[in-house]
């Protein structure tokens, strides 16, 4: 036995972490037993019609009213409360604390979609994945459920899960953009199977939460359709990321007006040195009242075959220990361009993505062996 901080180990394990195991095994045991006797007080009340001497026209108005419940939680619980009457199987697995209360929603969800009794005769079959996987594996085994008994079920579903869809995406006060959004199933699998095949798995050198490895995997998205130039033509031209800036304030110099983009408004000079990378340019003229003189033609930074070049060369993103093939990569001015660097091959370098905005946040040094770290310090 070792002692260590007040903590008896027993062949490698803590005593007191044990405990602790067990202490919250019990505590959500309990807990999943008061959740009972909550529902089966709701049920006792909504028999007696108890919300009347309050002059509620309903159990769900009561508790809502009452007790603030959220509209979705009051109405789940009377049918809870509801259809456990004739399950007595669930209703004694949800009492002594063996299923928690989102497994007897699920059972008792279906029970009210295709009638209590298919349910009931179920009963020992829905428990013994109950009390064996969590409420998502549950849930597949009520949809079969629901299949048998109604065929027609899941494409009703599906139709009202399609008219749900919605998204939102709008830049807010303080330039971040809010995405919000519901997807029914077939359009979430789409989305999903594409997030998942840019998002980068975890690595021990990339700090990036999951959140930020896909939200990075969206804007990838987006940017190689723009880049293909399938999407369809928006006033006469293919969309594209438009940025409006002078060329002093891509040089830094104080008191200039600040870049622009069309839809997120005054952006920093760090990402217009990022998008100017590898980007179609088109030079204006302005008058003193920014009257426009003269647009001039589109000129590409990186030309196809010094791209192709540099591609051949290096074929993956330069920065250590990164490997993100060459046709997913931007080709990054060791020198910016701006700061008079030139766009030719011994300037260019191949980045992915991810490390080519790092490079721009944080600076990057340049290796013996040709490729680059962040200076993130």
């Amino acid at each position: 036995m070792l002692r260590v901080g007040g903590l008896r180990y027993y062949g490698g394990m803590a005593r007191g972490v044990v405990e602790l195991g067990q202490q919250i095994r019990d505590l959500h045991q309990r807990l999943t037993q008061l959740q009972a006797k909550l529902v089966h007080c709701v049920g006792e009340f909504d028999t007696q019609q108890g919300y009347k001497l309050h002059d509620y026209r309903s159990t769900q108005a009561w508790l809502r009213s009452e007790l603030r419940m959220h509209p979705r939680d009051a109405s789940h619980t009377v049918t809870m409360a509801r259809q456990l009457r004739h399950l007595d199987l669930v209703d004694e697995a949800f009492t002594t604390g063996r299923i928690s209360r989102e497994h007897v929603a699920l059972i008792t969800r279906t029970a009210r979609q295709v009638g209590v009794e298919h349910v009931a005769a179920s009963q020992e079959t829905l428990l013994e994945v109950a009390t064996t996987t969590h409420p998502g594996q549950l849930r597949i085994a009520t949809q079969h459920l629901r299949q048998c008994v109604d065929p027609d079920a899941l494409d009703r579903d599906a139709v009202k899960a399609y008219e749900k869809r919605e998204l939102s995406a709008a830049p807010t006060i303080y330039g971040m953009v809010a995405i919000n959004g519901l997807l029914d199933p077939a359009s979430g699998e789409v989305v999903l199977s594409a997030l998942d095949a840019l998002t980068d798995p975890p690595r021990d050198e990339d700090p990036r939460t999951t959140g930020q490895r896909r939200a990075d995997a969206l804007t990838e998205l987006c940017r190689r359709s723009l880049d293909t130039g399938t999407l369809p033509q928006v006033n006469g031209e293919k969309p594209h990321v438009l940025v409006t800036t002078s060329y002093e304030a891509l040089l830094g110099q104080l008191g200039t007006e600040l870049a622009r983009m069309p839809w997120t408004g005054p952006t920093s000079p760090t990402d217009v040195r990022l998008l100017a990378c590898d980007c179609a340019i088109i030079p204006a003229v302005l008058d003193s009242a920014g009257e426009v003189l003269d647009i001039g033609r589109k000129s590409r930074t990186w030309p196809t075959a010094l791209r192709r070049a540099i591609e051949l060369r290096d074929r993956t993103c330069r920065y250590l220990d990164c490997d993100t093939p060459a046709q997913h990569c931007d080709i990054h001015h060791w020198h910016s361009w701006i700061d008079g660097g030139p766009t030719n091959y011994d300037n260019g370098v191949l980045t992915c993505r991810h490390h080519h905005t790092l490079a721009h946040r944080y600076g990057a040094t340049k290796r013996p062996d040709g490729r680059f770290t962040v200076n993130r310090n």
